[in-house]
């Protein structure tokens, strides 16, 4: 028999070649050609249906890896940055104790050597222009660096009109600086007031005195300012 669908010739009731019924008188022929068919692998419909399924199949699969490695970049990168804001948090804190320590160190020496100049209560009666020139030089140098420790603290403001961010952009580094700046240049500027001083009006004593007791802590000022100017860099280069 000739097969009516592609004309190869077979003895079969199904064409080897594509399958087709070629006896038309079996009476069970959508039966048959789908058994043959299934047999025979050639049902296109499945197969590709099967292909589909594989294709979703992997699909899937793919989108679910790339969603784990995206989660896992995702809680790594959260992990680094949070680490990173401790680090700069603790050096913010470190940096504003490092402030407070001289602030308080100073607070101390001062107190202790303003007794040399006088007393306070005759201050006025007694025209003592040194010691109202060092309770004046040593109230704006303590209140400045009260100012300085919150001002560490403090962090800046940036963004838009909706919302808010503020980032720690290394508040203190230059307190830090004037503060060395001075530690290291007073213990030259002891040697510029003259021995006398009749002429200043009795500013000499007080200046004298200033400075002494900066010098005195010189080693102290000058390693903390070193210590804080170092941590407020970093902490201005991780801005966060």
């Amino acid at each position: 028999m000739i097969c009516p669908n592609c004309g190869y010739e077979t003895e079969e009731r199904f064409c080897g070649r594509c399958g087709c019924l070629v006896d038309p008188n079996d009476q069970n022929v959508e039966e048959n050609e789908n058994n043959f068919k299934k047999a025979a692998g050639k049902d296109p419909g499945k197969r590709l249906s099967g292909i589909s399924r594989k294709k979703r199949t992997a699909k899937r699969s793919g989108k679910k890896a790339a969603g784990k490695h995206r989660r896992s970049r995702k809680i790594s990168w959260e992990a680094a940055s949070g680490l990173v804001i401790l680090c700069d948090r603790i050096m913010q804190i470190f940096s504003c104790v490092l402030m407070a320590y001289m602030v308080l160190i100073m607070a101390f020496e001062f107190w202790g050597w303003k007794s040399g100049l006088g007393s306070v209560r005759t201050i006025v009666n007694d025209r003592n222009y040194g010691l109202a020139f060092y309770l004046a030089a040593v109230c704006g140098c303590l209140l400045m660096g009260v100012i300085w420790c919150f001002w560490i603290l403090s962090k800046k403001p940036v963004g838009g009109e909706t919302r808010l961010k503020f980032y720690d952009t290394g508040r203190g580094l230059i307190p830090f600086l004037l503060c060395g700046i001075v530690a290291f240049a007073v213990r030259y500027g002891i040697d510029l007031i003259p021995a006398s001083g009749s002429e200043w009006h009795g500013l000499a004593g007080g200046i004298q005195t200033f400075f002494a007791v900066i010098n005195l802590r010189r080693g102290m000022l000058l390693f903390c300012c070193c210590a804080g100017t170092f941590l407020s860099l970093v902490r201005r280069i991780l801005r966060v």
